[in-house]
């Protein structure tokens, strides 16, 4: 089952910074207690609470 798709078009001057980004996402992801809050969101403003309230 999918519960989160991220789709980003990011240039090559800011790949660095968004691989920086990308893995903290996937850590956070992987935490059992965030999946279930971001699996639990209906739109953008929720899905930017959860992220920040865990970065």
């Amino acid at each position: 089952r999918v519960n989160i798709v991220v789709l980003a078009a990011i240039s090559q001057n800011d790949q660095q910074r968004f691989m920086r980004l990308y893995e903290a996402l996937i850590t956070m992801f992987s935490e059992p207690q965030v999946a279930t809050a971001l699996a639990r969101v209906r739109n953008f403003e929720q899905f930017k609470n959860v992220v920040k309230t865990n970065m």
